[in-house]
């Protein structure tokens, strides 16, 4: 497919850039920077992050009534201080090299349990009227340590070509917004449905308008990211087509008109943390309806460069089916003539 080959190729000029180590440094000077891990930046951010959120979430008064909240901090806690200590100091290093155990495999291993981790910490921890509302520093540690690790393993994986997220994102300038747009919708719908089945049943702060709009904006944004990867070949949906501009444009109103609807005063989304005079209960449904809107204008701004990029790889392909119906025809020529001297030697 059109995808693997370009992933293959992307792999090639990777392999091609990468610079071999200069002869005349010193022996010992490549060997330890060969040894030390590149990522000890991302692991001491995690490590610090985590920390963030187990002190503030041990300090919470009422922590009685969050069971559970305190275990996700000190878990990657306790474990990328490990690894921060053992790359950074040479003694431990030499003993016990964390990058190349099972060939690096360990460390990937331990990069998507921390993905996993923190998914299921921001689910729990942040969750409608969760332990995050009481300090804010629970809930954006929760969510910061979750993209952290998400990004440690991206790289990991670009150290091993493996599957990266630029490979899966890089079909068309759209593609990264319509991930985003999905992701965000993803979880306007679920916190406000959680709002709106548990705490607002009366339909109070429009959270059943915040559901619908979650649930529309889910289905557009999925439907054209498997669009991207040639699934619906028979609807003829494509990137850089009419109907993407069509869909980027309406998606634009919709959130226009939720941002002004869901976020306003004595709504479900007018903070973060929730409204205590009005019994509205802290949720995701703020931050999650301003990064669909920011998502839905960045599709419509650059589709014009997906359109552009998707016409370009139709008249490479077009030039390509000519080139090769000519070799197939001067093939036919040849057998043609080759087949009338044998004719005329008859």
């Amino acid at each position: 497919s059109q995808f693997s080959r370009e992933r293959q190729q992307r792999k090639t000029k990777r392999s091609k850039k990468s610079i071999m180590p200069n002869e005349n440094k010193d022996n010992s000077s490549n060997k330890e920077e060969a040894e030390s891990n590149p990522r000890w930046t991302c692991y001491l951010t995690i490590n610090i992050l985590s920390l963030i959120n187990f002190i503030n979430v041990a300090q919470v008064e009422t922590l009685q009534d969050f069971r559970g909240s305190l275990v996700f901090g000190p878990f990657t806690f306790a474990l990328s201080f490990i690894i921060f200590v053992m790359d950074r100091f040479r003694l431990c290093l030499d003993k016990f090299n964390f990058m190349s155990v099972l060939d690096g495999k360990l460390e990937g291993f331990a990069l998507l349990v921390f993905v996993l981790w923190w998914a299921s910490g921001v689910g729990f921890l942040t969750h409608t009227n969760g332990v995050a509302y009481k300090a804010l520093n629970i809930y954006f540690s929760s969510w910061f340590n979750l993209f952290a690790s998400i990004y440690t393993l991206n790289e990991w994986s670009a150290s091993k070509e493996i599957l990266t997220i630029e490979e899966i994102t890089h079909i068309s300038p759209t593609l990264k917004g319509w991930w985003v747009f999905l992701f965000a919708s993803i979880v306007n719908c679920g916190s406000a449905a959680e709002a709106y089945t548990e705490f607002l049943k009366i339909d109070g702060g429009y959270a059943a308008f915040a559901v619908t709009v979650g649930a529309v904006t889910t289905v557009f944004s999925f439907v054209f990211v498997i669009a991207h990867y040639n699934f619906l070949k028979c609807c003829k949906i494509s990137h850089g087509g009419a109907l993407e501009l069509v869909a980027s444009l309406l998606m634009n109103v919709l959130m226009i008109a939720a941002l002004i609807v869901l976020t306003q005063e004595g709504s479900v989304a007018a903070t973060i943390t929730g409204d205590r005079d009005n019994n509205f209960p802290g949720t995701n449904v703020y931050l999650s309806i301003w990064v669909s809107t920011v998502a839905s204008f960045y599709v419509t701004t650059r589709w014009k460069e997906s359109k552009t990029l998707q016409f370009a790889r139709a008249a490479n392909k077009h030039n390509e089916d000519e080139r090769t119906g000519q070799s197939k025809s001067v093939g036919i020529g040849k057998n043609t003539k080759e087949d009338e001297e044998d004719e005329d030697a008859i």
